[in-house]
């Protein structure tokens, strides 16, 4: 046998060998969302035979979101196809925070109603970028407990990750390199998630304390209306991969 046809079945089976994994993987992803999807009753979405799966619908009074997507950087040949999993909220938090890990930088820096914060309690670890408005609302909401808090969620592993707060409502977005392709871990990070978020929101009265401090500060210094939504291309990422027929 040829060195040449030998090196080229050495190929051809790294080739087939690494596709039949992620195979392997994307079946065990679409498997484990789609009980998910059922034991929670959310809207499950099959998407194509070789194509990724989509999750979305209301747990406790949170909206969860898992999809995939393909986070683009500067250079195209290090774009990757990442995990997206989102949670969004209702509940009232402070007008208002955007924090995030590195790779969330760029979109925290397009909005412009909130500038660089300095946390002034416990140890924030400058890996991760916080921008606000209304400070002074933002000084009284950013316990020592509301810090760790914030650090445990920016922490999540092999994850970058983008929170979003205001008085009306929290976004919190994680985009992973893990597939999330095991029920019990996806139930136990987005358990876990929401019992962070829960002890993160004031209760009742100390939502109104920090609202009126924020309108004291907006009375004073007037400025653009924040931006509510968080686009499905948080962290240059690209929407949703689009369904083909």
């Amino acid at each position: 046998m040829s060195i040449w046809i030998f090196l080229w079945l050495i190929v051809a089976l790294i080739i087939l060998g690494t596709t039949g994994w992620s195979l392997l993987i994307l079946f065990q992803q679409k498997q484990a969302w789609k009980a998910y999807a059922t034991k929670h009753k959310l809207t499950y979405k099959a998407g194509t035979t070789f194509g990724p799966s989509e999750v979305e619908g209301d747990i406790n009074n949170y909206t969860v979101s898992l999809f995939s997507a393909t986070q683009q950087k500067p250079d195209a040949r290090k774009n990757r196809q990442v995990t997206v999993f989102q949670i969004n909220t209702d509940k009232a938090f402070v007008d208002g925070i955007g924090a995030g890990t590195k790779e969330m930088v760029l979109f925290l820096e397009t909005l412009e109603a909130i500038t660089p914060y300095n946390v002034k309690v416990g140890e924030w670890n400058k890996d991760y970028h916080i921008r606000a408005r209304n400070k002074k609302a933002v000084d009284a909401f950013m316990t020592e407990e509301r810090v760790k808090i914030l650090k445990a969620i920016l922490a999540m592993p092999k994850s970058d990750v983008l929170i979003l707060l205001d008085n009306n409502q929290g976004t919190f977005r994680f985009e992973t390199s893990n597939p999330m392709q095991d029920l019990k871990m996806i139930e136990n990070t987005i358990d876990k998630l929401m019992k962070l978020v829960d002890k993160l929101a004031p209760d009742e009265a100390e939502a109104k304390k920090l609202e009126t401090l924020a309108s004291q500060e907006r009375e004073k210094t007037p400025r653009p209306e924040p931006v509510e939504e968080v686009p499905a291309a948080a962290g240059d990422v690209e929407a949703k991969e689009e369904k083909k027929d």
